[in-house]
């Protein structure tokens, strides 16, 4: 797993970057040399190192800066969401989307997804816990906006 990959898993976690500043005898406790800059992550008390391959974990830990707490709300990042694959792939090879799959498909918000739902323009399946809208009822909607020579054709 790369760096990138270990901090978009704590971020989507809710772990935000630490700027505070960390005692010397921290990592002599646990064995590290920061050959590197150490780059810290919390959430609420607890401390994840990313600075090296060992992923050094603390649970509120003497040595570190008071920091305030953050009072804004943190959001997903955009392409750590997304689909792999094209709107045109999705839509083509599924019968049912999530509802981030039909956000992304229709350019639209989550929002907007179940007010479409409400009006009945999207079909969500009976039998389905967690919300699945069927492709059918996508392709209706890109009808609609004019959007589905680009959508439904093949290539």
């Amino acid at each position: 797993m790369s760096i990138i990959d270990d901090v978009l898993k704590l971020l989507g976690k809710g772990y935000l970057p630490y700027q505070g500043h960390v005692e010397g005898h921290v990592y002599e406790s646990l064995g590290c040399a920061p050959r590197r800059k150490p780059r810290w992550f919390v959430r609420e008390r607890k401390y994840v190192c990313l600075g090296c391959s060992m992923r050094c974990s603390l649970v509120d830990p003497v040595g570190f800066e008071l920091m305030l707490p953050v009072t804004y709300q943190t959001k997903k990042l955009a392409f750590a969401s997304l689909p792999a694959v094209s709107a045109r792939e999705l839509v083509a090879k599924k019968i049912l989307l999530t509802i981030p799959e039909v956000e992304f498909v229709l350019s639209i918000g989550r929002s907007k997804v179940w007010e479409m739902i409400q009006e009945g323009r999207l079909e969500k399946h009976p039998d389905s816990p967690p919300a699945r809208v069927t492709t059918e009822s996508i392709k209706q909607e890109l009808l609609k906006q004019g959007e589905a020579l680009y959508i439904l054709q093949k290539k």
